[in-house]
């Protein structure tokens, strides 16, 4: 028996030795996840993803496979020499025509154009994986213009995860089964700023470019384009040079002219960045955005937020030549995300933040209504959102009945069930307004404008939540894509209160809320005894009210003098014993 057991024991060692040896050796470093098309063959026919031995030994494949994101499993007797590099494609034809060579396999499954994991396995165990995304930070020039995604350190000395561990190819296409030589990196930092792009004279669409370095940088023949797989439109002509930490702007006289010539469609586009080296070639560099329908004379901009993450949305000022101001917030804003819920309860609530009644339709064609991509949800017709007003959209795994008792809410808000789901990974959201319809060749189309964006996480620096509480946004005219905006709470779904009417806060109830042209008086009763404290915030987050009172349950205790003295949502935060709930009030 102790022989037995010795044996098993080196047998084990032998077997953890053999996978970190798979681990510290064995690296994926190069993925074409949005190869370029040819003609009439769709680029995905093009995808590889390649493997390289970065050890010093021969290592067997035997019992590797890729299981996520892609599938392939290596034959028996498979092995990679030192230094030596594996290249896996969808389509082997395709692949020998463009390179010249044959892959060493053909793998199932595709590399999805929007980012996804992509995961290897020795034995049922995972040796390798990466999570690789298409936006900043992560290489934006793999993501449809034809260069590929490759490390910038193969020995697998930084998380694959993380986007500074990959760069662009050198060139168009990638280069398979050997190693990427970098080009000059040195100023591959300028940046897609702002983008006018639904104008009317003498207003002129218009492209910007920020070059936050401390240094010049000479973009002569770059090109601007608003199509990734088209980068060589507009060359920007010799001599153009962007001062350190200066902006630079071109507008439609500029790329609008000429026989590659671009202009900005109001309503579903891009604007792209791509650098060239003194030859000409491109270099893998690509920044810019995709946007969708625009108001007209309102830009879209670039904005940053603490992860590092770029957004490009719709700003409250027109900037272009000089440093963005803030992004444009509301009239509507998703206020709340539940999507840990008891029994798979899941919710959102949505509140108008504005002074005005929002008809969550077009007016002038009322089929046409508003919908929230990521739940896939459409409104119903015929729905206004008071100022003020918090609207819940519920899970249909339950029925409205019960969803209103879970969570004591009042008969006078409103629940839109919806039959997605919430991510419990993290996703994006977007609440959008139907505009006007276009027409495009024979067919008319409804472009839908961004009214609010949440792209939340469930890692830090996003709050981590558990047990059926939500993410609460903290101050609701802020960016709804900043983590730090948003904090975890318990659910309170639909406490939102108009003037004069009564409301619950959790278990407790407002049972009172009057006015004078300064101040605001408030009541409550405590479904506890003990300490009762009020606390009321201003939009912008700042407390403009503090008061404790001792509580006796189920009496009346008042709280005056609230500074409420101009129209506008405030917040209120009821703290007693047994509970810390938030809820929303609008004076007019």
């Amino acid at each position: 028996m102790r022989k037995n057991c010795s044996s098993m024991i080196k047998a084990a060692a032998m077997l953890i030795a053999y996978v970190s040896l798979i681990t510290a050796q064995v690296t994926v470093t190069e993925i074409h996840y949005h190869p370029l098309a040819e003609g009439t063959v769709d680029g995905d026919e093009y995808e590889f993803i390649e493997l390289k031995n970065t050890g010093s030994s021969t290592v067997s494949l035997d019992g590797y496979a890729f299981t996520t994101g892609i599938h392939y499993s290596f034959p028996s007797g498979s092995q990679i020499g030192a230094g030596e590099f594996i290249v896996l494609a969808w389509n082997s034809d395709r692949f020998k025509q463009r390179y010249g060579v044959a892959p060493f396999g053909v793998f199932t499954g595709h590399l999805d154009n929007k980012g996804e994991k992509v995961v290897l396995t020795g034995n049922g165990k995972e040796v390798f994986s990466v999570s690789y995304g298409t936006v900043s930070p992560w290489p934006e020039a793999a993501d449809g213009a034809g260069f590929s995604l490759v490390v910038s350190n193969a020995d697998g000395a930084t998380d694959p995860d993380d986007p500074s561990r990959w760069r662009t190819s050198s060139a168009v296409n990638g280069n398979p089964g050997k190693d990427d030589k970098p080009g000059d990196l040195k100023s591959l930092e300028v940046k897609v700023n702002e983008a006018l792009t639904h104008t009317d004279l003498p207003q002129k669409d218009a492209i910007e470019l920020y070059n936050p370095t401390t240094k010049e940088v000479d973009i002569s023949g770059w090109y601007l384009t608003d199509e990734k797989d088209e980068p060589l439109k507009y060359r920007i002509p010799d001599g153009t040079i962007i001062k350190a930490q200066s902006y630079l702007v071109f507008d439609s006289d500029d790329f609008d002219a000429g026989s590659t010539a671009f202009s900005l469609n109001a309503h579903d586009d891009g604007a792209y960045l791509f650098s060239t080296d003194t030859s000409g070639n491109l270099t893998g560099l690509c920044h810019g955005f995709k946007y969708a329908e625009a108001a007209n004379g309102v830009s879209f901009g670039r904005v940053e937020n603490s992860s590092g993450e770029e957004f490009f949305v719709s700003m409250q000022d027109l900037t272009l030549g000089s440093e963005n101001g803030e992004p444009l917030v509301g009239p509507l804003v998703i206020s709340e995300i539940n999507y840990d819920g008891p029994d798979g309860i899941e919710f959102l609530e949505i509140v108008n933040i504005s002074e005005s009644s929002i008809p969550m339709y077009d007016p002038e064609r009322p089929i046409n209504t508003w919908k929230v991509e990521g739940i896939a949800f459409s409104f119903p017709q015929n729905i206004t959102i008071k100022p003020g007003e918090a609207i819940i959209l519920f899970s249909d795994t339950v029925s409205a009945a019960v969803f209103r008792n879970t969570y004591k809410i009042a008969e006078s808000v409103r629940l839109f069930p919806f039959s997605g789901n919430i991510s419990d990974n993290g996703e994006e959201i977007r609440l959008e307004m139907p505009c006007e319809p276009y027409v495009d060749g024979a067919e008319s189309i409804v472009p839908y404008m961004v009214i609010d964006i949440v792209k939340y996480g469930t890692e830090s620096p996003w709050p981590q939540v558990s047990g059926g509480n939500s993410i609460e946004r903290k101050k609701l005219n802020l960016f709804g894509c900043e983590a730090l905006n948003w904090k975890k709470a318990a659910p309170s779904p639909g406490n939102s209160l108009s003037v004069g009417k009564g409301g619950r806060f959790g278990d407790n109830s407002l049972s009172r809320m009057e006015f004078s042209s300064k101040d605001a008086s408030v009541c409550f009763i405590s479904s506890v005894s003990g300490p009762l404290e009020i606390l009321t915030y201003d939009l912008s987050g700042r407390c403009i009210y503090k008061c404790s009172r001792e509580a006796v349950r189920g009496i009346n205790r008042a709280f005056s003098g609230i500074p409420v003295n101009r129209s506008g949502i405030y917040i209120t935060q009821l703290r007693t014993s047994g509970e810390n709930v938030t809820g929303k009030f609008l004076i007019r």
